[in-house]
């Protein structure tokens, strides 16, 4: 069974267990049929389109045609806008707009505060991830993530390296308006000393999350001694 590890916003605590795992599933898989969420939540075929009707019918979810199956186009099912409104931005929208206000019109005052903040925040996960074996830093670097409001999954691979994938992010709107933030992070992650990142994709520009693959310090200091 897939486990999908995450800080849920209340909206999404409220649903039953079964609408949970659905929604949470569909925001990180995007778009799946009800067989793949069957399987991969291990709930019946029957008890998975009962819950997705539920949803459906809810405003939740959406369907389309797709997915060829022994020449049979399978029922698709993706999160409305109502759904990913369960998962929500970090600010109002009201300070949102504020923010890409002084972005705009004064970004010397903007940079300055961004810069402040992401200081803090570099500090507060380095201290979290100070002292620990390199999977335990990745593991803990995941969960402040999660704590800051992300919906992330990290895949440990060979040796000790990750892909921390965030599904959710709850700057993706500033995001769009100052790239700058996205920088900011990649610097935040670099100064938590988990070791080597590399972007792998960005959801600001078009895909579906953003990726980063990670080399912990051990293998990261091994193949530059």
């Amino acid at each position: 069974m897939r486990q999908f590890e995450t800080g849920l916003p209340a909206a999404i605590d409220r649903l039953s267990a079964a609408e949970r795992d659905l929604v949470v599933a569909l925001k990180f898989e995007g778009e799946s049929d009800a067989e793949c969420l069957a399987e991969s939540l291990e709930l019946s075929l029957s008890a998975t389109r009962s819950t997705l009707s539920v949803l459906r019918m809810a405003g939740l979810v959406r369907t389309r045609r797709g997915g060829a199956s022994s020449g049979r186009r399978r029922l698709q099912y993706s999160l409305t806008e109502e759904g990913h409104g369960l998962f929500p931005a970090a600010h109002p929208r009201i300070v949102r707009a504020l923010a890409q206000c002084v972005a705009m019109e004064a970004p010397e005052i903007w940079g300055a505060f961004v810069d402040q903040q992401a200081g803090r925040i570099a500090g507060h996960m380095r201290r979290r991830t100070l002292g620990k074996a390199p999977r335990e830093a990745l593991d803990e670097l995941a969960r402040v993530y999660r704590e800051g409001g992300f919906l992330v999954e990290l895949e440990h691979q060979d040796g000790e390296c990750a892909e921390l994938r965030v599904y959710h992010c709850p700057f993706v709107d500033q995001a769009r308006v100052d790239p700058g933030l996205c920088d900011r992070e990649f610097a935040i992650i670099e100064a938590a000393g988990v070791g080597a990142i590399r972007r792998m994709a960005h959801q600001p520009s078009g895909d579906r999350c953003c990726s980063f693959l990670m080399q912990s310090r051990s293998e990261s200091g091994s193949e530059n001694a």
